[in-house]
């Protein structure tokens, strides 16, 4: 017997995520802003993904163009297309797939890791081009994401505007 959760059973909302009240209201202003990066960090298994899942449900996904780019599924997310990186050694480069989801013109993309500083990149590039872009970073603390997302990038300036 196979038990079927749906998002809502997995607390993937902000109003439900465990996070104080000036938290949730600070992550919804972070939300309805159209265009930039919004980086997630913690260290393995720290609720990562989990509140990746709860950024992107929070945009109307019936009006925007949302796709996601993960490792695993934890869930289906009602109207969000949902891409699977391919993990055989035949398979595109993870930024390669990025760059595909990308080739669809979304209006909203999470990416449930970033591992190649071409995934940066692009996801720069693409939150310039005045998209909304979400990544999960492991890391210890806000500071050590931040500075590996600036190493991934390269450039300062475009973390920056972004």
């Amino acid at each position: 017997m196979t038990l079927e959760r749906n998002a809502e059973d997995l607390n993937l909302t902000l109003d439900r995520s465990g996070f104080y009240p000036e938290q949730v209201a600070r992550l919804k202003e972070i939300v309805k802003q159209d265009t930039g990066i919004t980086l997630v960090s913690g260290p393995k298994g720290s609720g990562v993904t989990t509140t990746l899942y709860s950024l992107i449900r929070t945009h109307d996904a019936f009006i925007q163009n949302i796709h996601s780019l993960e490792m695993e599924f934890i869930t289906d997310l009602d109207n969000i297309t949902q891409h699977k990186i391919k993990q055989d050694t035949e398979a595109k480069s993870h930024a390669r797939q990025l760059q595909t989801v990308l080739h669809g013109d979304p209006d909203v993309v999470m990416v449930g890791f970033c591992d190649e500083p071409e995934m940066a990149k692009l996801g720069t590039q693409f939150a310039g081009q005045g998209r909304k872009m979400f990544f999960g970073i492991e890391a210890n603390t806000a500071l050590g994401a931040l500075q590996e997302w600036v190493k991934l990038v390269g450039r300062n300036d475009k973390v920056a505007e972004t």
